[in-house]
């Protein structure tokens, strides 16, 4: 048997890592004799798949494909053209390999490919259909209990912040004492933190700061140079002049592949004076500091977007999923740079800590776009033929079909239609006779699932009658989308414009210099 082992923990910490490493060795442990791929990803929560590139991987290897339905989000579908690579997917708990109930869509797509799902901690397997019942319940508990936690955490943070309690975030230029709750200088690190907000206020930009120190040999903790991001946080952390200020970020859409956090008003901020942090710089430095970079922003030397590109927004880090834009480097007074590049956000915001995608040129991107609009045609005539024929293989169905074997097909439907309304029934009778509040409405959504499957199979049905007494139809407007891509194919590649690739085009996705993966709207 072929065995996809997959694994995940929530942070990057030491002994976070320490459980990955016992995830991976206990799991393949229990099929010495079965071929073992092992899948895994470090420091992604289980709700946001978008994030989690092993989990991706994996879904990949068993016959799914990613199908983007905006520029940079996606969902999965069956790939007709593949099969899967493996027969079970084996995770340590159902937590490990989603909170999110989208989990339950991934689930079922991977039942039509033959791939069952084992779950070792609770030894549940989704090929027993007694299994199944009660995985997709514990499922929707698991996202429920997240949910919760996120509550509880949130309204911790609140709690902490209105107390003027300082958070421990290893803030450069600082040692913090948890026992007193406080911020000491360490007066070698704050003679840098001071150089930075003298630069800052001569008029030097991020980026001309970040180089200058470079030449001074003056590095972070870690021994590497300051990225011009570090130094643009650093420079707007008040905590540098003694103030403590949180509720500064909000975390938006935490179940939902769009999670992310967003900056909140500045009235919503909570900033107090705090005589439990040492002051490394005066209010008025920061002031001056800030009146600098207010000047910059103002002449529109913003270190940002040259001008709106047909490509804003279509070119994806593959690394960390955030766009790519083009950028480039000046301070007051000086030319603006004529070598533009394209940089990952996160890359440009955070530095390469967190990602360390590799830039762009925008001579190499240009070029890349015109190999595209050139071999366009030659690339998807491959995938329109494969699609031509298999339209004829439906069309030859239809019009070879018996009204017995579409009569045959209804029986099938009504029967998967019965067995669901008996699972309904079950749940009715097993679960909300003496069940709990929180059961009841956890049921109730399973029953809601199974309803809209058994509204899906009713549709089908629907579809098979309409065959039945309009197969003429049907069958042309089948017969019409044949001749749609036939026609396509005979198009001449010259004809593709530059607006007509962009309109295509859905993204780029930048995995390194080198390679770069285009995706098309279907």
């Amino acid at each position: 048997m072929k065995i996809a082992v997959y694994c995940r923990v929530s942070t990057d910490k030491e002994e976070q890592k320490s459980s990955l490493k016992h995830q991976k060795e206990y799991l393949k442990s229990l099929y010495p004799n079965d071929e073992v791929t092992i899948f895994y990803d470090e420091g992604q929560t289980g709700t946001n798949i978008r994030r989690r590139k092993g989990f991706q991987e994996m879904l990949v290897a068993c016959g799914l494909k990613k199908v983007y339905t905006t520029k940079t989000k996606f969902v999965f579908e069956l790939d007709e053209y593949r099969k899967s690579k493996f027969d079970k997917i084996v995770t340590k708990s159902i937590t490990r390999f989603a909170r999110n109930t989208e989990a339950v869509t991934i689930w079922r797509l991977l039942e039509q490919k033959g791939v069952s799902i084992f779950f070792q901690d609770i030894n549940k397997d989704t090929a027993s259909s007694e299994d199944s019942l009660l995985l997709k319940l514990l499922l929707t508990l698991s996202e429920e209990e997240s949910r919760n936690i996120s509550e509880r955490t949130k309204w911790g943070n609140q709690a902490s912040a209105k107390a003027n309690k300082i958070r421990n975030n290893e803030l450069y230029g600082y040692e913090f004492n948890r026992e007193t709750n406080s911020l000491i200088a360490i007066e070698k690190e704050a003679e840098v933190v001071r150089l930075m907000f003298k630069l800052c206020i001569e008029g030097n930009g991020y980026r001309i700061i970040s180089s200058k120190l470079t030449e001074m040999n003056v590095l972070n903790r870690k021994g590497k140079p300051f990225s011009a991001s570090t130094i643009k946080n650093m420079l707007h952390n008040k905590k540098y002049c003694g103030f403590n200020v949180r509720g500064q970020w909000q975390s938006v859409g935490l179940f939902t592949e769009d999670h992310t956090y967003k900056r909140t008003k500045k009235e919503e901020w909570i900033v107090q004076k705090n005589d439990r942090i040492d002051p490394i710089i005066s209010e008025d430095t920061f002031e001056k500091a800030h009146k600098v970079i207010n000047e910059r922003l103002l002449h529109g030397n913003k270190g940002k977007n040259i001008s709106k590109r047909d490509t804003q927004g279509k070119i994806i880090c593959a690394k960390c999923g955030k766009s790519y834009y083009i950028c480039h480097s000046k301070s007051l007074g000086s030319a603006v740079n004529t070598n533009p590049y394209y940089i990952c956000a996160t890359k440009k915001n955070k530095g390469k800590a967190v990602c360390n995608a590799e830039n762009l040129s925008l001579k190499q991107v240009e070029n890349y776009l015109e190999e595209l609009r050139v071999h366009y045609y030659d690339n998807v005539e491959l995938r329109n033929k494969i699609k031509i024929q298999q339209l004829k293989d439906e069309l030859s169905r239809i019009t070879n079909a018996t009204d017995q074997e579409v009569l045959s097909k209804i029986d099938d439907n009504n029967l998967a239609i019965n067995i669901r309304q008996e699972t309904i029934a079950q749940l009715l009778d097993k679960f909300l006779s003496n069940a709990t509040e929180s059961t009841k409405k956890l049921v109730e959504k399973k029953i809601c699932i199974i309803e809209e499957e058994i509204s899906k199979l009713e549709a089908d049905n629907s579809a098979l009658d309409e065959l039945l007494s309009n197969r003429e139809a049907e069958k042309n407007k089948i017969k019409q989308k044949i001749q749609l891509l036939e026609k396509e194919l005979l198009v001449n590649h010259d004809e593709l414009t530059r607006v007509e690739l962009m309109n295509r085009l859905v993204a780029i996705e930048v995995h390194s210099k080198k390679v770069l993966v285009p995706t098309w709207k279907i």
